[in-house]
């Protein structure tokens, strides 16, 4: 049984590689993020039986997916700019909305001036009552890029629970246009 849990997650990993291959990027990032996954883990499970895991010993899984990834062809391909900015407009909504405010500000300081930041900054705000100054936050960042569906999206929820700042109102029908 555990053997074959194992040949999932080697065959998985197969196909994590494979289908980035195919669509031309880089395995690199699905690389390190399992480095990070296998060093944590390391770290928790120290002294655990490798017989008791149903996933193969995180180094051995690692080491494997290396030589795999290191094998494309892509592998020092960087991420198109608009595809990366997307990923990381992602992230800084999910730590502006999972984290505690303190931690998206230090992950997201106030010298940091991207888009990305000022969004986490203004969610962040938002959150935690200041709703005058995320709503100028998200103005401001809307005034940037105006049709930023992202921008637009926490305007129009902003707009719908009856805040008051200044594009938010416009923002609000066109985030429902950009939605549906």
């Amino acid at each position: 049984m555990l053997s074959y849990q194992r040949q999932q997650e080697e065959s998985a990993d197969r196909a994590g590689v494979k289908f980035l291959t195919a669509t031309g990027q880089s395995a690199r990032g699905m690389y390190e993020t399992f480095k990070r996954f296998s060093n944590d883990i390391l770290f928790a499970a120290h002294g655990a039986d490798p017989y008791f895991q149903s996933h193969p010993m995180p180094a051995e899984r690692v080491e494997a997916l290396e030589g795999l990834a290191r094998s494309s062809p892509y592998w020092d391909k960087k991420d198109d700019p608009a595809l990366q900015l997307r990923h990381d407009m992602m992230r800084a909504k999910i730590s502006a909305f999972m984290e505690r405010q303190d931690t998206v500000y230090r992950r997201y300081p106030l010298s940091n001036e991207s888009l990305p930041a000022r969004y986490a900054h203004a969610i962040a705000t938002y959150r935690h009552g200041d709703l005058r100054n995320a709503l100028a936050q998200i103005d401001a960042l809307i005034q940037v890029q105006p049709n930023n569906p992202y921008f637009l999206r926490i305007a129009g929820s902003g707009a719908a629970g009856g805040w008051q700042a200044g594009g938010s109102d416009r923002a609000a029908s066109k985030s429902s246009a950009t939605i549906e």
